[in-house]
């Protein structure tokens, strides 16, 4: 099947992310399955179970749909009508909210409002007022409440966007769905996280090749075990440009403002998919030497990367292949 336009486009910014290395399988081929999920390109390599990646595909589609703020689906009517009866919805913003907790406000999964004003600065030109800032802040930390089984919020401001962690949720969706439909041998990818079920026929483990954030070429590879999730933030594809200047996509809570302190990307290894989604983010928004003092103290796996070169955590060294 020939891919549209955007999903080519996906493709290959998805090869110049991720590179899979798939080593060879004798016989034994895996049923692939490509669609545009959680705003990129979702390759999913199942072998064994045509049906369960069918599944997995419906599953995914649906919860995009309920999750994206964008789309018409939960998140999009909480953030039009302030109530959701959503369980994805509640369930995702209160694993979010856990984590926002965890990491001082370096992740939030409310910075819709503040995304907005960025958004709306790239399309004018125009970049945002510290008043326009501080109201767009002043509903980023509105509260967002549960009240018999409703999600709510208090200020109608509040705009619930998980662009930093819903491709991450949905690796873990899909790994538990394959897992319960009786897969052994998987891979799902997500442009920036990657989840890994057993291993490769022939048990080898599955290989990431991360890419440099010069973009020249692949800084290294990862082999992720059975059960592990990868996430990785970067500032080197996405961006805010405005009055011919290139403003980083990751936002920090605290100011409203794209990140600029010389991280040039943030990997996370770990066994939940929504958490290393999230703290990709979050370690990336608190630099090299709080976010690596993060890390050590919480036992976070992490390899943090500028121009100068890349920073080790909770023993990522032992898991990074050179090129």
């Amino acid at each position: 099947m020939t891919l549209p336009l955007k999903l080519k486009y996906i493709a290959a910014l998805l090869a110049l992310v991720f590179a899979l290395s798939l080593a060879s399988c004798g016989a034994q081929s895996p049923v692939e399955r490509e669609f545009f999920c959680m705003d990129t390109l979702c390759v999913l390599k199942v072998y064994g179970n045509s049906g369960a990646a069918d599944g997995c595909e419906a599953l995914l589609t649906e919860l995009s749909r309920a999750i994206d703020p964008y789309s018409d689906g939960a998140a999009s009517v909480f953030n039009k009508t302030g109530e959701s009866d959503s369980p994805d919805l509640a369930g995702l913003y209160a694993l979010s909210d856990e984590i926002r907790k965890k990491t001082d406000g370096a992740f939030s999964p409310a910075l819709g409002s503040v995304i907005k004003l960025w958004e709306a600065a790239r399309d004018t030109g125009v970049l945002p007022t510290g008043n326009e800032l501080e109201n767009a802040l002043g509903a980023a930390n509105g509260r967002v409440f549960s009240e018999n089984g409703i999600l709510k919020k208090e200020n109608a401001g509040t705009l619930l966007d998980f662009g930093a962690v819903g491709k991450g949720y949905a690796a873990d969706r899909a790994a538990e769905y394959l897992k319960e439909n009786g897969v052994a041998s998987a891979l799902v990818s997500f442009t920036s996280t990657v989840a890994a079920i057993g291993t490769k026929p022939g048990n080898e483990k599955w290989r990431v090749a991360v890419r440099s954030p010069d973009g020249k070429g692949n800084a290294g590879y990862i082999d992720l075990e059975d059960g592990q999730f990868l996430s990785v933030s970067g500032d080197y594809e996405r961006k805010y440009s405005i009055g011919g200047v290139d403003y980083c996509h990751i936002l920090d809570p605290e100011t409203g403002h794209p990140v600029k302190n010389g991280v040039r990307s943030v990997v996370v290894i770990g066994g939940s998919g929504a958490e290393t989604d999230a703290l990709s983010t979050a370690v990336f928004v608190m630099g090299v030497e709080k976010g690596s003092e993060y890390c050590e103290k919480n036992g976070i796996t992490a390899i943090i990367m500028t121009d100068e070169g890349m920073t080790f955590c909770g023993g990522a060294e032992k898991t990074f292949v050179k090129p």
